[in-house]
């Protein structure tokens, strides 16, 4: 299973990292500076426990990646960007595949209500503060476990696709 983290600010950045860490095939879809950050030098991690650089695979865009059975995206962007993540999702080929919503605050709803509605996953909140390019801070001491894969594959499918509507 690998895990795509469309996004990586404070909550992005917080996923991509912990699950790195854990042992999981990490590709991080960043823009910017921290695109150029994580690329030159990892992700620079930081927990109460301490911090630590975290290195994993990060892309421009959603073309870049071959995607494969097994691969689950989180969207962890603002919420006024998912239309568009979704629609790139939708080009670069990603098909019918699962997608694991944690949006941070913003407008949702405004660019296109039905794509909006359709790939919540979680309540809006309001949004953390940007880490620096290529830094992730996590309040508390993140925990991960790795559940099997065929015991989530089920629960994952049951749902219709989330492809967006024009």
């Amino acid at each position: 299973m690998r895990f795509i983290i469309f996004g990586l600010g404070a909550v992005g950045g917080t996923f991509a990292a912990a699950l790195a860490k854990s042992g999981h095939e990490v590709v991080g879809i960043a823009r910017g500076a921290m695109l150029e950050a994580v690329k030159a030098n990892g992700l620079l991690f930081r927990t109460p426990q301490g911090s630590e650089r975290v290195r994993f695979a990060v892309v421009a865009t959603p073309a870049e990646i071959a995607f494969v059975d097994g691969d689950i995206v989180m969207l962890t962007m603002k919420s006024q960007d998912t239309a568009d993540a979704l629609v790139a999702l939708r080009d670069a080929g990603f098909g019918d595949r699962p997608v694991i919503c944690a949006r941070t605050g913003g407008t949702t709803g405004r660019r296109n209500p039905d794509v909006s509605a359709r790939a919540s996953g979680q309540p809006e909140r309001p949004p953390p503060a940007s880490p620096p390019p290529g830094g992730a801070t996590a309040s508390a001491r993140p925990r991960t476990a790795s559940p099997p894969t065929d015991s989530i594959r089920p629960a994952l499918t049951t749902s219709p696709p989330l492809s967006p509507r024009h």
